[in-house]
């Protein structure tokens, strides 16, 4: 296994897939979880054809539940005696306001967009701990600060998140463990499925796991990214 190891939260697509791929490519162990195992079977087919100097580890799991996060914290601690990096990236996205969305969509969003990193976090921190100069990174929304009223609901747990970052960031301001809140702009992503609208508007996934990369070492708390115009 490679000295160095990263653990990624919805890795099969989007911007996980991206940040697996580009950490794969420097030869880190990659650890990924997700909910559909066919994707996960894909993702290792591709890995040994492309990334044989990278190892990858899948987890089945459902990570907007407390269980699901667990399960994958417990592969990793299986394989792994450290974990360098955490990248808390898992989320859906869709419209719908506070008052007028689907009645569970608030609780949905808060599981899957906050409550993943959290329970994650938790479980995978004696890890981070361990690890000399590791680092947390967390990718938020620009829907947090913008606040697109269409949005609302999707932007509330995206805040909500920001905060949960911030809050993490204080209670690891005394140790070896760096965090890095990322606020991207729309970005293209299956989640886009359906609705009218240009790619080139958005970001690529790839823009978005460049900064991972560029800031493993922990040098920026938080970073935002937005198309260029």
């Amino acid at each position: 296994m490679s000295k160095n190891t990263i653990a990624i939260s919805g890795a099969s697509s989007g911007i996980g897939l991206s940040i697996a791929q580009l950490f794969a490519r420097h030869h880190w162990s990659v650890f990924v979880a997700a909910r559909q195992k066919t994707a996960l079977d894909q993702m290792q087919l591709i890995w040994e054809k492309k990334f044989p100097e990278s190892t990858l580890h899948c987890t089945v799991a459902d990570l907007s539940t407390q269980e699901g996060c667990i399960l994958f914290a417990s592969n990793i601690k299986k394989h792994s005696p450290q974990l360098n990096i955490l990248v808390n990236n898992v989320g859906q996205f869709s419209s719908g306001t506070l008052l007028g969305g689907a009645t569970d969509q608030l609780e949905h969003f808060l599981r899957t967009n906050l409550l993943s990193a959290h329970f994650l976090t938790r479980a995978l921190s004696p890890l981070l701990l361990k690890t000399p100069q590791s680092c947390l990174f967390t990718i938020g929304s620009i829907a947090a600060i913008a606040w697109p009223e269409e949005m609302a609901t999707y932007a509330l747990s995206k805040a909500a998140l920001h905060a949960w970052h911030r809050g993490v960031r204080l209670e690891l301001k005394k140790t070896e463990v760096n965090t890095c809140l990322i606020i991207p702009g729309g970005t293209y992503t299956s989640s886009w499925d359906g609705v009218d609208i240009d790619p080139d508007e958005l970001l690529k996934p790839q823009e978005v796991a460049a900064l991972v990369w560029k800031h493993k070492a922990g040098d920026k708390e938080e970073v935002t990214i937005v198309k260029e115009t």
